[in-house]
């Protein structure tokens, strides 16, 4: 199979998973009365079988795509602890100058949608922003897009997972920082090719957002620092075996699919 049509196979697969997902929601709203809807746990619920139905569609349509089995490789303990608080830190800087950014240029700060999560039952968001969504987030951005566009590039494959990551959320502000974080979760994911560590990074991230943990801030800065100046780690990538033109990554059908969908998403939650 030739790059462009891996590409655009999976830009169609990341598009129809978001038109999917969202389209049968919509739909299960109308449908169901207003009183069940009103339910959190109902609502939640609706949401992540309906992106559970889009992973499958989405898996359907990258199935011709050719994959290497790759052995899962362990990561040590200490490894995962500094690499969750790096990936801590991205978040609250990312989040923090995106803000500024937000000040400055006299706009809403777009803190909106994240404001209604958080109104959410405790219990809802420990199990629907904590558990179930980092595990439907992580598969199709990471399992799916990753392995069926490394052989490719590894480069080219971390920053699509971590760019579909990030449009996936529908607002500026999250992007700001789930992109950088997606970058992070795709080399976890290349280095180990075991998706059940990015998993667990991304619940920790959430649940430490939705409890608000107030020693978490420090230590993470802390673990940084360290990660920076001691560890000092040497990113490693496999070379492709041909050099995919951006023409060819970015000029398809499936690209086009996506960015209409992405762009109607961002319209429908709010641009900022």
């Amino acid at each position: 199979m030739t790059p462009k049509k891996r590409y655009s196979l999976v830009a169609l697969a990341i598009g129809s998973f978001m038109y999917v997902s969202n389209a049968l929601t919509i739909l299960m709203y109308i449908w169901l009365p207003d009183h069940l809807i009103q339910n959190q746990w109902i609502s939640w619920s609706i949401q992540d079988l309906s992106s559970l139905v889009g992973i499958l569609f989405a898996m359907l349509l990258v199935y011709r795509i050719p994959t290497k089995k790759r052995e899962p490789k362990p990561m040590h303990i200490q490894d995962f602890l500094l690499t969750l608080g790096v990936v801590e830190t991205t978040s609250l800087l990312s989040a923090m100058m995106i803000l500024v950014v937000f000040t400055i240029l006299g706009v809403e700060n777009g803190t909106s949608i994240v404001d209604e999560i958080v109104g959410n039952d405790l219990l809802v968001q420990l199990v629907f922003v904590c558990i179930t969504g980092p595990i439907i987030e992580e598969l199709i951005c990471r399992k799916l897009v990753i392995d069926k566009l490394r052989d490719t590039g590894e480069k080219q494959a971390i920053i699509l997972s971590a760019l579909f990551f990030g449009l996936m959320h529908g607002n500026v502000y999250q992007f700001a920082y789930a992109f950088p974080v997606g970058l992070i979760f795709a080399y976890v994911y290349l280095r180990t090719n075991n998706i059940s560590y990015t998993i667990l990074l991304h619940m920790l991230m959430n649940l430490t957002g939705v409890l608000t943990i107030p020693w978490i801030t420090p230590l993470s800065i802390y673990a940084t620092t360290y990660v920076i100046f001691f560890r000092r780690p040497k990113l490693h990538f496999e070379e492709p075996q041909e050099n995919i033109p951006l023409k060819t990554i970015i000029c398809n059908g499936g690209m086009l699919f996506a960015a209409v969908i992405i762009v109607i998403h961002f319209i429908v939650l709010g641009i900022h």
